[in-house]
């Protein structure tokens, strides 16, 4: 099983970052991490053809 966290926004030099960092060296199954726009306009999802 893949564990896939999405994030809004980036993680960067934020505080959160070292926490992100922290808990990833505790998991021992696969994982990704993805980080996704901030902007309400890129965070819209396609709609479905007719």
């Amino acid at each position: 099983m893949l564990l896939h966290i999405i994030a809004r926004g980036k993680i960067g030099r934020s505080p959160e970052a070292g926490l992100v960092d922290r808990y990833v060296k505790r998991l021992t199954m696969p994982h990704k991490i993805t980080e996704m726009p901030t902007g309400a306009a890129s965070c819209r999802l396609p709609r479905p053809a007719p």
